[in-house]
């Protein structure tokens, strides 16, 4: 009797697992919402304001509002007006005479169809300085009780004063640098071969940049000094290449109002939970713009005023830790240049070595392989990127 108990519970286990389908849910979001978003910084240079409408939950995407009238000013009633640089998008190069801190700023918006679009006034409050941005080695645990992966888990400390802001937002841009596969001994250009000796290596070194797209938001209202420490910010395992070489960190921290950080805060959770069944998009919350002639009318987005401070910190691996290799999936051939019948110019050749003689005919690779540009990055570091600091 009971093998028959345990049989069944095998059999009704199996109809449960193998009868799950997933769960596409049906979403009717056919409002399209007005979406304003716009910063300003002490920073002196070009800002903007982005004006568009509402995508739909299952296909986000930039819906421009184009047309409008832009406009920013502070509470000593000078003012900026924005131009339409690209559909949606409005600009102006502020000079560091407009931008100061303890000033607060508000924005306009008058869109083609006769509507006026107002931020409440926000203060753009001094950011005491990033004091420290270190990493630490971190392991993370796996489903698999036997595999872990480690990386590096990087940390900001602040120390401010009594009357600097005391609520935070971080934003990140990651730098990491890589390799091509082999250095070059031969350029042809399907009418010419060009050999270099030494071998080439001046598409070998390229640097990969991109904007990390989480927020990190942090206040010390309730402590008893404007002071963090250990902040915890974003994570990057082993299990990419970035850490292979060298992977830097350069970090902007915004000072932000009261309201601002609820914003902002509300909006960190929100990207946080993206992936989920629902998800949700960066604009989804409603924020400090309303409609003059309108007060039903929801709008969503938010304008802001910061100061900025910056610091960033490199990290130079020197055999730490392993990482997962870069993929090049290199098809080469042996033959002559001339014999190449596919015009598919420029094209960097290699050859094999052998007791410092070169073997002909040369190898002749994809130049993925070869020019480092073509995996996304750039021959050149970021101006931070200093080796002599290493």
């Amino acid at each position: 009797m009971q093998v028959n108990k345990i049989s069944a519970m095998g059999v009704l286990l199996l109809c449960m697992y193998s009868c799950v389908e997933p769960f596409h849910p049906e979403i009717h979001d056919t409002v399209e919402l007005l979406v304003i978003n716009g910063n300003i910084t002490d920073r002196p240079g070009w800002h903007t304001v982005e004006v568009s409408l509402s995508a739909p939950l299952n296909e986000p995407h930039f819906i421009p509002v184009s047309g409008c009238v832009v406009r920013v000013e502070n509470d000593n009633g000078q003012g900026v007006t924005y131009a339409e640089s690209q559909p949606g998008i409005y600009g102006a190069d502020l000079e560091e005479s407009f931008l100061h801190v303890n000033q607060a700023y508000k924005l306009f918006v008058f869109t083609p169809d006769g509507n006026e679009y107002q931020s409440d006034f926000d203060p753009l409050l001094q950011c005491p300085p990033l004091d420290a941005v270190y990493y630490v080695k971190e392991t993370q645990e796996t489903e698999n009780s036997n595999v872990s992966y480690y990386g590096l888990r990087f940390f900001v400390d602040v120390i401010g004063e009594a009357e600097d802001s005391r609520n935070f937002l971080w934003k990140m841009k990651e730098t990491y640098e890589y390799h091509s596969l082999e250095k070059f001994d031969f350029y042809w250009d399907m009418f010419d071969l060009t050999a270099y000796d030494p071998p080439s290596d001046s598409l070998l070194i390229c640097y990969r940049s991109r904007h990390i797209p989480e927020l990190h938001t942090a206040s010390s209202r309730d402590l008893t000094s404007n002071e963090l420490h250990g902040f915890p910010l974003n994570y990057v395992s082993n299990q990419s290449p970035r850490l292979g070489i060298a992977y830097g960190l350069f970090i902007s921290q915004y000072s932000l109002s009261d309201e601002a950080f609820l914003y902002w805060d509300k909006m960190r959770n929100q990207l946080s939970e993206a992936g989920g069944l629902y998800d949700k998009q960066p604009s989804g919350s409603e924020g400090n713009i309303y409609n003059v002639n309108d007060a039903e009318e929801q709008v969503l987005g938010y304008f802001y005023s910061s100061q900025v401070q910056e610091n960033w910190v490199i990290f130079k691996n020197r055999n730490d830790f392993s990482v997962q290799p870069f993929i090049y999936n290199c098809d080469t051939i042996a033959t002559w240049p001339e014999d190449l019948r596919e015009p598919l110019p420029p094209n960097y050749l290699f050859s094999i070595d052998s007791l410092d003689e070169v073997i002909l005919p040369p190898l002749i690779t994809g130049w993925k392989c070869l020019d480092c540009r073509d995996w996304g990055g750039v021959l050149e570091p970021p101006e931070y990127w200093n080796e002599n600091d290493w």
